[in-house]
Parts: structure tokens; sequence; C-alpha cells
């Protein structure tokens, strides 16, 4: 069985049914250096995945991109979006970021777990980006609880402010 999956589009069609409803739109992004290369040539392990999926990329018109840069090109990026993990950005992807004045969410525990690397809080914060803390999902990491986030990063770093609020 071959699937079917469109990119091309798919998203600025969701995201305009998420705005016209007053909703916000989520987006995991930039999570991994392996959706990098993918975005960026075709290639490697998530094209591998793909392949064995029996999922056909080859018109995809995506490639050639980063994930932040091609949402912000797609019209993705606006108050009404919130990015999840940007582990993986460049800084102009997150002038990007700053400039569409999405919300942000970084996954700390998630992406140390899955990729041995925490998010660079302090470029966002620079830019005028202050970040959510997000647990990710179980499917992750063992433990998801928000107080637990508290005690591992924010209060091992004075110049950041805990409040909470649970969506």
């Amino acid at each position: 069985m071959k699937i079917e999956w469109e990119p091309n589009g798919g998203d600025r069609r969701i995201h305009g049914v998420y705005t016209l409803a007053g909703k916000p739109f989520c987006m995991h992004m930039a999570e991994s250096r392996e959706e990098i290369e993918f975005l960026q040539t075709g290639k490697g392990t998530w094209a591998d995945l793909m392949f064995a999926a029996q999922i056909d990329f080859s018109g995809w018109k995506c490639f050639g991109n980063r994930p932040v840069e091609l949402a912000f090109k797609q019209g993705l990026l606006d108050k009404d979006t919130l990015a999840v993990h940007v582990l993986e950005v460049t800084p102009r992807e997150v002038e990007l970021l700053a400039e569409s004045r999405c919300g942000v969410c970084l996954c700390p525990r998630s992406n140390w777990t899955l990729h041995g690397k925490l998010p660079d809080m302090e470029r966002f914060l620079k830019a005028g980006i202050h970040p959510a803390l997000g647990t990710d999902s179980l499917a992750s990491e063992a433990l998801v609880s928000g107080s637990d986030l508290k005690v591992h990063f924010v209060e091992q770093d004075t110049n950041i402010q805990w409040r909470d609020h649970v969506i």
C-alpha cells in the first residue's frame, strides 16, 4: 500500500482552518539534525524511514529549506502559531520566530533524552522571545511533570522566572 501525503500546502490549509476557528496552530519543528538534513537534501534517516513506510516524497517542494525558514515562507508563523522544540535553529531562524511573533515552546527533557542537547534559552531571550517550557510526551520521556522541569531547568538559571500555567 502506498501512502499519499501532501506537504505542499496541507499545512497552510490546516493553519487556515485553525485561524478561522480562532484556535492556536501548533507545529513541532527543527527538533533534530536528521529533520534538517531531510528538508535540505531529501536524504538521510528520515528519507529512509519514509521510503520504508512507502511514502512517496519525490514530488515534494519543500527541499532546500530549513524548517523555520520553510514555515515562515509558507506563512505558517504568526501570533497564533506555537513552534515546538526549535532545538536546531540558526540565528536567522530565531530572528524569523521573533519577527513573526509566534509562540515558542521548548521541551528540554525530551530534547536531552532524544538528542543529548538542550535548547539555547539565552538566544531566545536575547531575541525577545519568552518561550514556554513543555514536556513533549511520554513517547520521548518517562516523566512529563512541569514541577520536575522547574527543579531541573528553571531554578538553575536565576534569569528565568517561573509562572505556573497549564494549557
